[in-house]
């Protein structure tokens, strides 16, 4: 057993690694790791961010769309060109009404109207088709910037270097425990005095993922409960209303209904009276 030992130690210390037991030497060691590991996951992040951008963008830059947003626009032109046509002749028979009755602008609109209509139309319908036209390539330029950027990070982790290095510290660490959290876990650990070797932070970071994701459920079962007894006490509230309207319109009824045996007695005084 004290050869296996050995064995393993002196591998270790061939392949550069640091000694499991001695915190002086692991720890600068994993805050390194760690800084390499948070720099390889945040090409892989970034790589996952300009996917999903890329997946919102690219229905923006087909043709197809483009094409069915200039039919569109053939009728979208045509409201904008008469309304705009409604409020020209409305300001011009006001000032040909009020300030200058031979207003000459006011009778060549009324003899080619149709003319100033349809050159506002093909001015309104060009000005829409050029901003759809610039608003697909503004999204293909950003599509193709995302591509790039993916490619950059792809040729990041598929380099010599991301695999040297995942080769070197995954035989040490171990491949569950390869990215900076755990890196960084295990040198606190250590610094807090809290474990001695390698494998104990292990054990402990295991316990601790474990006991964060109970009172992860924990959580989720109060809040789940918390919501239970809001939705039961807004029924209690609304069927305590429902009780106090019937006990009111009971009440109610109970004095009309003394009310009309009170009358119907004044009735028989009256009558026997007579």
């Amino acid at each position: 057993m004290s050869d296996q030992i050995t064995e393993t130690q002196t591998s270790a210390e061939e392949a550069g690694y640091p000694s499991q037991n001695n915190p002086k030497e692991i720890v600068p060691w994993l805050k390194k790791q760690a800084e390499n590991f948070n720099k390889y996951e945040q090409a892989a992040q970034q790589a996952r961010e300009a996917s999903a951008m890329i997946k919102e963008a690219l229905p923006e830059t087909k043709i197809s769309l483009l094409i069915k947003r200039a039919i569109l626009h053939l009728f979208c032109s045509a409201g904008f060109s008469a309304f705009a046509m409604l409020v020209i002749f409305a300001v011009l028979l006001a000032i040909a009404e009020f300030y200058n009755p031979n207003l000459y602008i006011f009778d060549l609109w009324m003899n080619y109207w149709k003319e100033f209509w349809v050159g506002l139309y093909v001015v309104i319908y060009l000005f829409l088709v050029f901003r759809e036209i610039k608003r697909r390539n503004f999204f293909k330029l950003g599509v193709q910037a995302k591509q790039q950027e993916i490619a950059d990070c792809v040729n990041t982790l598929t380099s010599d270097e991301c695999k040297s290095f995942y080769n070197y510290v995954i035989p040490f660490m171990g491949p569950s425990y390869c990215y900076s959290a755990a890196a960084n876990y295990f040198a606190r650990l250590f610094l807090d005095g809290r474990c001695s070797n390698l494998q104990d932070c292990k054990n402990l970071y295991e316990q601790d993922k474990h006991a964060a994701e109970q009172r992860q459920q924990f959580q989720t079962i109060c809040n789940e409960m918390a919501e239970t007894k809001y939705l039961a006490g807004a029924a209690m509230s609304r069927a305590n209303s429902a009780l106090a309207a019937s006990a009111f319109a009971t009440l109610t009824a109970l004095s009309a209904s003394s009310r009309a045996s009170a009358a119907e007695s004044s009735l028989e005084d009256i009558k026997r009276s007579l």
